[in-house]
């Protein structure tokens, strides 16, 4: 504390010079390194698995690897890592799966811990929960998104991997284009390519199904210059319903396979569901009509809750085509151009934003599950951080200044020795 004589004047110069020096870097000292300490747990057997490798992963920053660091009798620690990264990663790799940990930075140390899982090859215990189809006109073409909740739910718990143990779908052979493809788990939506089976039309997505929830989105286009289509597709599992959904009001949909139920329209959207579809049978839907633009819905339209089951399904719907959405903007992020454009990246963050509040709308109308909506916000937030920390480098450095761009080889080689990437 600065101490005034009786005449209220500043103590000797050399003091006050002393004391503002001080200040000064005590203003500008860089924040607090962030620490990261815990535990890896085999969830399956509830032993301490050897030899394991905990690897921090900043999002942000391009998904590359920060730390590496050996996990001794099941305890870790990392520390040194970026305290302005919006949030890390932490993956551990076993038993050939990579298992991973969200860890937000808020200024504070954590204390994590990491479970881990032997692997399995069936699908005991495992369901899909909630499959839908949305199918919106876009010109000539037919836009497809399909949308897959898978619950892993085996005991003891255990992941489900191999060519066997991958979660697979059906892919018509009209399809012209495969729009997006991702798996999201823990929050972090993942590129995927399906991959040709034996089986004509079924394809398998290379992803382990992890104990917990794990979402699988698939849009795809297929033609529609005449106006008409009819997609003919196979029940793989067992289902308790099939939600179809027209992105417009005048597309027609009926089917000459299983009978629809037409539920009430939600924000312009009609919604039929099929139920308990027999397993490998064709489920055949025709398409027709229908607008290319969307219905508009008003920025402050409020959600509500009326006793029709079929309205609650519906806006439950909103979530899954929410996910799907993140998975489009999440692959544009990856994409050198966008990331070069800051008005690409505002309209994303803007667009985020409406779906977060969107999506606390459905909570608060009680049309999504409580571990729905966290898994979504979480993700929402991470996509959040990751667009606000690359808005705020292009506005440092500038999109034309020169300077390498966050995430970019340049950027990465001038703060971190000998980067690497990282796989989900």
């Amino acid at each position: 504390m600065i101490r005034f004589n009786r005449r209220g004047s500043c103590p000797p110069p050399a003091h006050c010079a002393l004391w503002l020096t001080a200040i000064v870097l005590f203003v500008t000292a860089p924040a607090h390194a962030f620490t990261v300490r815990g535990n890896v747990v085999n969830g399956t057997t509830g032993e301490i698995p050897k030899n394991v490798k905990v690897v921090a992963v900043n999002p942000s920053g391009g998904m590359l690897e920060e730390r590496e660091v050996e996990a001794k009798d099941g305890r870790f620690e990392i520390t040194g890592l970026d305290p302005q990264a919006p949030i890390y990663l932490l993956r551990v790799d076993y038993d050939g799966v990579p298992y991973n940990e969200t860890v937000r930075v808020d200024g504070t140390d954590h204390d994590v811990t990491i479970h881990v899982y032997e692997s399995m090859t069936s699908w005991d215990g495992i369901k899909v929960t909630v499959p839908h189809l949305a199918a919106s006109r876009q010109g000539d073409h037919l836009n497809i998104e399909q949308m897959f909740e898978i619950s892993n739910e085996s005991s003891p718990p255990r992941t489900a991997t191999g060519e066997q143990g991958f979660f697979h779908l059906f892919l018509p052979a009209e399809m012209e284009t495969l729009t997006a493809c991702f798996v999201t788990s823990l929050g972090v939506p993942v590129d995927r390519t399906p991959t040709p089976t034996d089986e004509p039309g079924v394809y398998r997505i290379d992803y382990p199904i992890r104990p917990g929830r794990t979402n699988i989105g698939v849009s795809y286009q297929v033609p529609y210059a005449s106006g008409s289509f009819t997609l003919t597709t196979k029940v793989l599992y067992d289902l308790e319903h099939v939600f179809v959904y027209g992105v417009s009001p005048d597309l027609k949909i009926t089917s000459t396979s299983h009978t629809l139920q037409a539920g009430e329209p939600v924000h312009g959207m009609t919604v039929f569901s099929i139920h308990r579809p027999p397993k490998n049978t064709d489920l055949t839907i025709a398409f027709e009509g229908g607008s290319s633009e969307p219905p508009a819905v008003a920025g402050g339209q409020e959600v509500s809750v009326v006793a029709s089951e079929a309205h609650r399904v519906a806006l439950y719907a909103m979530f899954a085509l929410l996910l799907a959405l993140l998975g489009m903007v999440g692959a544009t992020q990856r994409s050198p151009n966008p990331l070069a454009d800051s008005k690409v990246l505002r309209t994303h963050y803007d667009l985020l934003v409406k779906r977060l509040a969107r999506l606390d709308d459905l909570r608060a109308a009680e049309a999504i599950t409580p571990d729905a909506h966290r898994a979504a916000r979480e993700e929402l937030a991470t996509r959040l951080g990751a667009l606000a920390m690359r808005m705020r480098t292009m506005d440092a450095t500038g999109p034309a200044g020169g300077a390498a761009q966050e995430g970019s080889p340049g950027a990465v080689a001038a703060t971190r020795a000998a980067p690497k990437h990282t796989q989900a």
